[in-house]
């Protein structure tokens, strides 16, 4: 087996990656066994491996291999697939749904094309405590906490968790 390594599948490809994915054609064609592998998770991988007509078959993320995801089909995730709890209020405008309790937002969702894209989750003062990606097969990918201070711009990244 063949491994092409390198740290991820961009939306905008480079001649090298270009030239990867010629070379994997080509590996593919001799029947010889050949794979890319990338190092970086993206949460798009997915969708730029469909761009660029690669078999996912041909593909693994070493984030994807060892939290288990290699496989999973792609079942994008929409704001109406949430399980919000009861007796709160969800207003969306356009792209962007808050999810309210009385006057507290407490929760951001933001989404592209109707999938979902990160979600922001406040404390009761306002501050941003954590952030969660979703990976575009319809997953949460990581998420991102944050440790709050009495002046709500100095919070900073604490935590990422995949």
């Amino acid at each position: 087996m063949y491994y092409f390594l390198n740290n991820f599948v961009p939306n905008l490809c480079s001649g090298i990656e270009h030239a990867e994915f010629k070379r994997l054609a080509l590996f593919k064609a001799h029947h010889v066994p050949a794979k890319i592998v990338t190092a970086a998770y993206t949460r798009d991988a997915a969708d730029n491996l469909a761009r660029y007509h690669i078999d996912v078959q041909d593909y693994v993320n070493l984030y994807d291999y060892f939290c288990d995801n290699v496989g999973l089909p792609q079942e994008p995730l929409t704001v109406d697939d949430l399980i919000l709890p009861s007796g709160v209020n969800v207003v969306t405008d356009g792209d962007v749904t808050k999810v309210l309790v009385g006057q507290w937002t407490c929760e951001v969702i933001h989404s592209k094309a109707g999938r979902i894209d990160y979600s922001e989750h406040f404390d009761g003062d306002g501050q941003l405590v954590r952030r969660d990606y979703y990976d575009t097969r319809g997953f949460l990918g990581f998420s991102q906490y944050f440790a709050t201070t009495d002046d709500a711009q100095t919070g900073h990244l604490a935590l990422e968790t995949f």
